[in-house]
Order: C-alpha cells, then sequence, then structure tokens
C-alpha cells in the first residue's frame, strides 16, 4: 500500500485513470451533505464507473457513480443523518484496482443563530430569545446552555432550554433590569460546543427630546417665543424628577417653565418651555439639565443669537 498524501490512500500503484477524489469538506454536523468529487487523468473514453464506499453509519451515498464518455470529473453528494456523537471514518472512490480515500468527521450538529428582541429596549421590559439549530434536532432533544455577560442587568430566565426532536427553533424569555445609562449585555447559547451570541442594548427609562433647542436671532431687549422639550417615562416603574434647570455659564440668558409633576409614571410625559432673553448682541448656549431617579443627567443643548436693536 502506497501512501500518496495525508488523507489519502491508494490501494495500488498501477496506472489508473482515476487521478483525485475530494470531498468539498472533512468535517460536517449530522444533517448536512458533502459533495465529493472525482476526477480522471484523461477524459474517458467511454462511460467509466466509480464506485463509491465508506464506514460511516450515518451516511448515505451513492454505491456508483459514473463519468460519462468525454468528461474528465464527476462530482455525488454524501447526505448524513443526525448524531448524538463525534464518528470518524473514510471514503473511497474506486476504478478496477486503485482507491483513493478521503477521512470524514460527522459531528453532532451546533447552532446556526442566537437572536433577541427588541433591542434596544429599555431596561426593566421584557426581551424575546430565539436559538435556532443547524437543523431539527435529532437524535434525541438537544439541550441548549444559556447564559450572560452581565446577569444583573440582563439574563435568560432559564439556565437552558431544550429543543425537542424534530424541531429546528424555540423561544426563551430574558429578563432585563433599569439602568441610569445605555448599557450593552451580550447573551450566549452552546449546544455540541457550538456558541452563538448576541448583544442587547439596554437604555434608561427617563428620555428628553429634542437633544438641542435652537433659538436663532432675537432682539437684545426683547424675549424669544417658546420652543419646548419633552421629558418621558419610557421605562416599566415609575420615577423621580430631582430638578430642571438650566446650566452653563449664560444660564441668565435663557427662561425655563415646565408642567413636570414630581413623578412620572410609566408612559406620561411632560414638557419644558425655553425662552430666549438675549442680554447682548452675541451668541451665547447653555444647557437644559434634568435630573432623575431613571437616568443618569439627561441634557438638551441651548443657544441663540443675541440681534441689536434696528
Amino acid at each position: 500500500m502506497t501512501v500518496i498524501d495525508p488523507g489519502r490512500v491508494e490501494l495500488s500503484s498501477a496506472a489508473s485513470p482515476l487521478a483525485n477524489f475530494e470531498l468539498n469538506r472533512s468535517e460536517v454536523s449530522g444533517c448536512k451533505i458533502v459533495t465529493g468529487l472525482v476526477t480522471l487523468s484523461a477524459p474517458a473514453a467511454t462511460n467509466t464507473n466509480v464506485t463509491i464506499a465508506d464506514n460511516l453509519n450515518s451516511t448515505t451515498l451513492p454505491a456508483v457513480i459514473t463519468v460519462p464518455a468525454g468528461a474528465t470529473s464527476k462530482a455525488f453528494t454524501i447526505t448524513t443523518a443526525p448524531v448524538a456523537l463525534s464518528q470518524s471514518g473514510t471514503v473511497n472512490a474506486t476504478i478496477g484496482s486503485t482507491t483513493l480515500q478521503r477521512n470524514l468527521v460527522v459531528k453532532p450538529m451546533g447552532l446556526l443563530r442566537l437572536t433577541a428582541a427588541p433591542t434596544p429596549v429599555v431596561g426593566g421590559k421584557p426581551v424575546e430569545g430565539y436559538v435556532r439549530l443547524e437543523c431539527k434536532a435529532g437524535p434525541g432533544p438537544l439541550t441548549v446552555t444559556l447564559g450572560s455577560s452581565n446577569p444583573a442587568k440582563a439574563s435568560p430566565v432559564a439556565t437552558n432550554v431544550v429543543v425537542p426532536v424534530g424541531v429546528q427553533s424555540t423561544e426563551f424569555d430574558v429578563t432585563t433590569m433599569p439602568v441610569l445609562s445605555r448599557t450593552w449585555v451580550t447573551l450566549h447559547a452552546t449546544v455540541n460546543g457550538s456558541n452563538k451570541s448576541k448583544e442587547v442594548t439596554l437604555d434608561p427609562g427617563a428620555a428628553v427630546s429634542p437633544a438641542s433647542l435652537r433659538f436663532g436671532n432675537v432682539t437684545v431687549g426683547t424675549t424669544s417665543g417658546v420652543l419646548s422639550a419633552t421629558l418621558t417615562n419610557k421605562g416599566a416603574t415609575s420615577y423621580f424628577i430631582n430638578s430642571i434647570t438650566i446650566t452653563g455659564s449664560y444660564a441668565s440668558w435663557f427662561l425655563q417653565t415646565n408642567n413636570c409633576p414630581s413623578s412620572l409614571i410609566p408612559g406620561a410625559s411632560c414638557t419644558i418651555g425655553i425662552k430666549f432673553k438675549p442680554k447682548a448682541a452675541a451668541s451665547r448656549s447653555a444647557k437644559l439639565s434634568i435630573s432623575t431617579t431613571a437616568s443618569t443627567l439627561l441634557s438638551v443643548g441651548l443657544s441663540g443669537t443675541g440681534a441689536a436693536p434696528p
């Protein structure tokens, strides 16, 4: 027996029209397809039969393939079945006394994807996770292990989920906690050594919009009309409003009024009205600063230009 190269063995050194035999992969998840290709050393003078065989019990493949007259190669497929443990074996292609051999490993199926929605999500609201296997579960049910990079902020309700035989995907619940600023948490899922991850973005329950108010030109000695910002509770629980102020070196150029209560219930909002009263012919800016128990300090940029009287 003469070794041709690693993974391929020729059982006879006699001249043969069989020049090469390849598999498109040497390792495959049970339930996936492998493509084989036999190549002759010259175009076939007549239809040429190639015997195909293997020693794996999780595969199905043709016993014989035919390279048509005038052709130099022929492809074929190997189908595999789900396995509980990895199986290693060989696939052989034979013409006459020449056999070429390739190694093949059929392994337990893994994960195709892990998803989670909605994201971004306000901390404290639920998220639905979803795992999908490479194929329908087999030969028995598959247990997917779940985890989180920051369980204190977002975590699957259960540590694992079982995908029944013949089913390819399943859902799971994720609990999130309130956050004071945008936070990123990575969810993990593992089965048969196959890992997938998905990042979930958590937002604070308190939000203000728009991000800025621009008053343009306002004559010195007069006061602009009102521009408004809206403070909203997007979370699942009420929060307290600690303070609403205008900050910055030129805070006195801006006036603030609001109809906000001491606390906002989920889904509620209130309005903050701002006016610009320039004290000189110059451009000035400040910030509307809002402190709540549901976020870090929120702010809205304020700007305006004092125009000289006509």
